[in-house]
């Protein structure tokens, strides 16, 4: 797929705007980024405008939690306003595995008529899913294939001999319900190409867990780390379970990455850095243009309306960082670990007087842990921000393992955090 760089003055063909896990009312550490969050819809409107996108698709986990506080909801619903009145015709919300199907379900009558098309479930009939785009001219331009996050129930129904069955049982059922489901809208954008004149590039989406290409292992660490090293989920399918689509628009992982070397499935990560360990990351979002038969496409950053650090330290060294942080004038949130041995119960007040009335904000000042757990921290990590993954892995590496143990310890590991997950999750389901 080729990279452009797309203007409203050599706009060619339909352009899509492919944005994910915004975690609308998301508050980490009890601190509120909607401030930062309604900054970023500000200038995802303004892009919509500059670069004259027709169709904005958003990738799943709209929301971050599934009760949505009305705070929030004027957030979502002025956003939407205003996109109506502009130049993009078709919003398209899928839901991820954070956002309440009920709740984006509800008004989705009245968001038609302003041509929003909310997707809270896979539908039992695989054709509802693929839409028609087209452009200002009416002219059909591409396909798109709309999946939401796929439950357990979209998938596979839980019985009661699964709660017997191995982890490796009930992920193979898992992962063939998802490719199934995948082939079947596949199928039904097939048959929708045979009515047409012309064919025409197909879009997926999907808001999973998935890993990237071989040869692009950097990229599934950095997704990894970026959603905590441990999603939580059972389901980790490869890029190759998906079928031939000239573009697979990804939502799940807050790390912005390609995962295959023609660029043809991504995930776009989220806006902001929802959390400190996205504090190296770029954020950006992927506007694509049709051609006859393919997309072309533009990355695009976002601009930083959040800068998100940990500082470790002596309290010397902390004041001293914090000072040259509130000399920056960037809005920053800090974490800070302090090294001494005796504890100062008021460090975190006098270092947040050094701050006052400045755009660095501290969030939290925990003390360094003991030397035990000290061995397996590395470069400022932090013991709150990594996954059970990280820590074993980190303490494999201070016991000096050879890389073949440590191989096999990891296997190992991983094969138990999956087989408690797996096991409590059909129980909680059969």
């Amino acid at each position: 797929m080729e990279k452009k760089l797309l203007t409203a003055e050599n706009k060619a063909g339909l352009r899509i705007l492919h944005t994910a896990d915004w975690h609308l009312g998301v508050s980490p550490y009890n601190r509120s980024l909607n401030g930062e969050l309604q900054e970023f819809l500000d200038w995802l409107f303004a892009q919509l405008q500059e670069k004259a996108v027709d169709v904005l698709v958003v990738a799943g986990d709209i929301f971050d939690s599934k009760v949505v506080p009305l705070e929030t909801q004027k957030l979502y619903y002025m956003f939407l306003s205003n996109v109506a009145r502009s130049c993009c015709r078709d919003v398209f919300l899928l839901a991820g595995n954070h956002d309440s199907v009920s709740f984006l379900n509800a008004p989705k009558q009245i968001l038609e008529i302003l041509h929003v098309h909310v997707i809270g479930t896979a539908s039992v009939d695989p054709a509802d899913c693929v839409y028609l785009l087209k452009n200002d001219k009416q002219k059909p331009c591409a396909l798109l294939g709309a999946v939401p996050f796929l439950r357990d129930r979209d998938v596979r129904k839980v019985a009661e001999e699964d709660l017997e069955n191995s982890v490796r049982d009930i992920e193979q059922k898992m992962f063939s319900g998802v490719k199934n489901y995948y082939q079947q809208v596949w199928q039904a954008c097939t048959e929708k190409q045979s009515s047409l004149k012309n064919p025409l590039p197909v879009m997926l989406t999907g808001h999973l867990a998935v890993h990237a290409q071989h040869g692009l292992s950097k990229q599934n660490a950095e997704m990894e780390e970026s959603y905590g090293g441990y999603t939580g989920k059972l389901l980790e399918i490869p890029v190759g379970a998906f079928p031939p689509a000239q573009y697979v628009a990804l939502g799940h992982y807050h790390c912005a990455a390609p995962l295959s070397e023609d660029h043809r499935v991504r995930y776009s990560g989220s806006p902001i850095p929802l959390s400190f360990q996205e504090r190296q990351q770029k954020k950006s979002v992927i506007i694509l243009e049709s051609t006859d038969t393919d997309f072309v496409y533009e990355k695009l950053p976002v601009p930083e309306f959040l800068c998100v650090e940990t500082l470790t330290g002596s309290a010397e060294e902390l004041k001293r960082g914090v000072s040259k942080y509130v000399a920056s004038q960037k809005k920053i949130l800090l974490s800070l670990i302090c090294t001494d041995e005796k504890r100062d119960s008021k460090l975190l007040e006098n270092l947040r007087k050094c701050a006052k009335d400045s755009r660095t904000e501290i969030i939290n000042c925990t003390q360094q842990r003991s030397v035990a757990v000290r061995s397996i921290l590395t470069d400022n990590q932090n013991l709150q921000e990594l996954s059970p993954r990280r820590v074993f892995q980190n303490y494999l590496q201070s016991c000096k393992k050879t890389p073949e143990e440590q191989e096999m310890l990891m296997r190992l590991f991983e094969h138990a955090v999956k087989d408690v997950s797996v096991h409590k999750e059909a129980r909680g389901k059969a």
